[in-house]
């Protein structure tokens, strides 16, 4: 079933607004503008139907999920348990559509 594009953002911007810590995926073969509203209503990644690379991410997802071995927490979702090289991996995978403004000292 396609949704329409207002139905999709609705339900994007509700799952963000439930947890900033849920990684957030959009499959969509939509326009450029499309692209950049649902990344504006707090979706982390859009993929195609059959993207490769999907399964890698979510492989990495479930592993951080059952492994919260890192004294490190993420400064804009508050994700916790992260190593080094976990919050190094996590920034630019859950929020790389954010900007930089980040004024605190580096862990």
């Amino acid at each position: 079933e396609i949704l329409p594009n207002e139905i999709i953002l609705e339900r994007v911007r509700e799952a963000r607004q439930q947890s900033a810590e849920t990684f957030i995926v959009v499959k969509c073969r939509q326009s450029a503008k499309f692209r950049l509203q649902a990344f504006a209503a707090g979706a982390n990644m859009l993929a195609n139907e059959g993207d490769e690379n999907i399964e890698e991410v979510f492989e990495y997802i479930r592993s951080k999920q059952q492994s919260k071995e890192g004294k490190y927490a993420c400064h804009i979702c508050g994700m916790s348990g992260l190593t080094e090289n976990g919050l190094h991996r996590h920034l630019p995978l859950y929020h790389q559509s954010e900007p930089n403004t980040y004024l605190g000292s580096c862990p």
